[in-house]
């Protein structure tokens, strides 16, 4: 899926608390968001980027969806 898609679900999914997976390709890759909201009951988007890219670059791109109560990962 497309950053700028990951970026507008973060904004469509409005809860008290959510946990955002930010990190780089290998959470892309290997983390089940779909499963981990399943099993924990919290609404779950991976919003990981594909490639090396690290968290210096990655957290000011997702800085503005994180709100008060989110879990990031």
């Amino acid at each position: 899926m497309m950053y700028e898609q990951k970026m507008a679900i973060t904004k469509e999914v409005q809860a008290p608390q959510r946990i955002l997976i930010v990190r780089g390709s290998g959470a892309h890759y290997t983390i089940d968001a779909k499963l981990m909201q399943e099993k924990l009951g919290i609404p779950t988007i991976n919003i990981a980027t594909d490639g090396p890219i690290g968290l210096d670059v990655i957290l000011p791109r997702v800085a503005n969806v994180i709100k008060k109560g989110d879990i990031l990962i």
